[in-house]
């Protein structure tokens, strides 16, 4: 939340370590489907349409309940929203 409010290197600074704090909760627990879903979120906000996806792919396996409702409502994915890949990720899923 803080990467944000903030932009240049501090915004880069604070989501690099956030996408650390996700790695390390992934690699004590891969399965945990909000770590996943969290980290689709940051990529989402920096505009990685492939890291985005597989995180939301990993997020699937691990818990299929994932929706198209459920990235509607998240303006996390704003920036990649129209990108065509998510858009066919999206379509995958049940509304």
């Amino acid at each position: 939340d803080r990467a944000r409010t903030r932009a240049g290197e501090q915004a880069d600074a604070l989501f690099a370590a956030a996408a650390e704090k996700f790695a390390a909760a992934l690699a004590v627990k891969p399965d945990n489907h909000n770590a996943l879903f969290n980290l689709a979120c940051l990529h989402g906000l920096r505009g990685d349409v492939a890291g985005c996806i597989a995180a939301l792919e990993r997020r699937l396996k691990v818990r299929p309940t994932l929706t198209q409702a459920n990235l509607d409502a998240d303006h996390d994915f704003d920036a990649v929203r129209s990108d065509p890949r998510f858009t066919a990720f999206r379509e995958r899923l049940a509304p």
